[in-house]
């Protein structure tokens, strides 16, 4: 057998346990608060005005929005909608966000086909994991060069997930895996526009149309891992022993959904700076005048996702840690209008050119840090670290949290509950036609 064909088959056979269920219903309820929570974003009614240009079938719900549309208008909202604020789960092993486009994905596919909770779950549970593999597995080297896993490898992900979901054949899997990978894209030098969360909606969009194409069994290369000018040799390192081994062992014993785990966010702004955060707000708020320098240090280049190092918008300002550091110092909150598309103040900027950002390559056995020096005018430091901020594996967002940030955004307590009630006996409902309809 190919490795595509090893590949798929362990798909096929997946069966993911309760505890992932369990896990898959965490990320359901997170990922419709950040749905909710950027609703109203500017990027949303840019979209709705291009879909209603289109047309289409409404048979796909716009989530927030009291619109449908078709499944792949459906996709892209919804994609970006989650991803918007940047407020959505991350996975550190995918090194970008799942939930934002495998969930609009099957959500968009489960709008025109009969598909129950438990299903869908299960194939939640499976993108994550088939998510996470294919990260690992094209290495670090892909996103450091400047690809966004969340659209390149994300696509792959929800094209398989939805095909599990809608119970696939090997072979349809193999052929709904090669329209993903001609379709993986997605650049991070869009980080700080409305471009980047976009990346979510346009992979999740992509791998609808994937899925649709399977079915009415269009024409593909179906070994797409397979050989010269394969998805690994173009976007990756090429096969080894040991990526092929990434891909292959250990399925449906410990799920990537469960551990490490998705990592809910508290804050609207990249994961990458969550640690440099977490440093800054241990030293807290200083008198901006006697700030004399500001050093923060990270290890082995995990600043890579914060590219504006002298951001001029408070949205770029969600990729750069300088900027949300000067917000600690000056005792800013960390809140949606500090990260809106807006001039970054006078203030701000002062602290950003007194900072300077460095990286220092450590032993792999050595935690990930990132430690954030301050020098004030009369020569004294301070000093903090952080290895574990609020999310990270060691350190994750509880369920009683993750709902109280869902009525922190939501607002309105009756939906709320209709709204809980739902995700949390996910599993036992037969058809979801009736959720889909109070999305």
């Amino acid at each position: 057998m190919k490795l595509t064909e090893k590949f798929v088959d362990k798909i096929y056979q997946a069966t993911p346990d309760a505890g992932a269920i369990e896990s898959a219903k965490l990320g359901v309820l997170d990922f419709l608060t950040s749905c909710y929570a950027g609703k109203d974003d500017q990027g949303v009614h840019k979209l709705r005005e291009l879909i209603q240009l289109e047309g289409g079938l409404e048979v796909a719900p716009l989530i927030g929005q009291g619109l449908k549309a078709t499944p792949g208008q459906s996709a892209l909202i919804n994609g970006f909608l989650a991803h918007a604020l940047d407020f959505d789960d991350v996975h550190v092993e995918v090194r970008g966000h799942p939930s934002a486009v495998l969930l609009p994905t099957l959500l968009a596919l489960a709008s025109t086909n009969d598909v129950s909770g438990k299903r869908f779950l299960e194939a939640y549970v499976v993108g994550v994991e088939v998510m996470a593999r294919i990260a690992r597995a094209v290495s670090d080297q892909h996103y450091e060069k400047g690809w966004h896993n969340t659209g390149t490898i994300g696509v792959l992900a929800a094209a398989l997930a939805g095909g599990y979901m809608l119970q696939f054949s090997r072979e349809q899997l193999a052929q709904a895996l090669g329209f993903a990978t001609t379709q993986s894209s997605g650049l991070r030098c869009h980080f700080g526009t409305e471009t980047k969360p976009l990346h979510a909606g346009l992979a999740a969009r992509a791998a609808v149309l994937s899925v649709q194409l399977t079915l009415v069994n269009f024409n593909n290369n179906k070994n797409s891992f397979d050989g010269k000018g394969s998805y690994f040799d173009i976007y990756g390192v090429g096969i080894t022993e040991q990526n092929s081994s990434i891909l292959l062992d250990g399925w449906n014993k410990e799920w990537k959904i469960t551990s490490p785990g998705l990592w809910f966010k508290i804050y609207p702004f990249c994961s990458a700076a969550y640690f440099g955060a977490d440093a800054a707000l241990k030293i807290g708020r200083l008198p901006v005048e006697e700030i004399e320098e500001v050093i923060i240090t990270f290890s082995n280049n995990t600043d890579a996702a914060l590219i504006h190092r002298n951001p001029q918008t408070c949205e770029e300002g969600r990729f750069s840690i300088e900027y949300i550091v000067s917000l600690i110092l000056q005792g800013k909150p960390l809140v949606f209008e500090n990260f809106a598309q807006k001039p970054i103040d006078e203030l701000s900027q002062q602290i950003i050119s007194k900072t300077v950002r460095q990286n220092v390559q450590e032993q792999p056995h050595v935690a990930r840090y990132t430690k954030v020096k301050v020098t004030l005018k009369n020569g004294n430091t301070i000093e903090e670290s952080s290895t574990t901020p609020k999310g990270s594996k060691e350190n994750k967002v509880t369920k009683q949290e993750l709902i109280e940030k869902c009525r922190s955004n939501l607002k309105n307590e009756e939906f709320e509950e209709t709204l809980l009630n739902s995700i949390f006996s996910f599993d036992e409902i037969k058809s979801l036609s009736s959720f889909l309809s109070i999305l």
